[in-house]
């Protein structure tokens, strides 16, 4: 997505085979204009919103933990919303 030339056609391309359900809209290599539109299209289709920060210590000195961009904090509240879902947290494989 990142060199696609039109986001949303390519949005809608992957959303009509039914395949995801969610967007991270928070990374390191997003600028906030690119974070507020994925932010909007998660919003009109009712997707899941995730994020990181691509943080991969020493080989990345520039991405700070927990930032998308710096000084832009990941928000833990967009997780409420799915970490319910996940199996590690409903009875799943790690609870045993």
């Amino acid at each position: 997505m990142y060199y696609a030339e039109d986001y949303e056609e390519f949005l809608n391309s992957i959303v009509s085979l039914k395949a995801i359900d969610g967007i991270e809209c928070y990374h390191s290599l997003h600028t906030m204009d690119k974070t507020n539109f994925l932010l909007d299209y998660c919003k009109s289709h009712n997707f899941y919103v995730s994020g990181g920060s691509d943080y991969h210590g020493k080989i990345k000195p520039n991405v700070i933990l927990g930032e998308s961009i710096p000084g832009v904090r990941i928000p833990y509240s967009l997780s409420e919303r799915w970490l319910p879902s996940c199996s590690i947290f409903n009875g799943g494989p790690l609870d045993k």
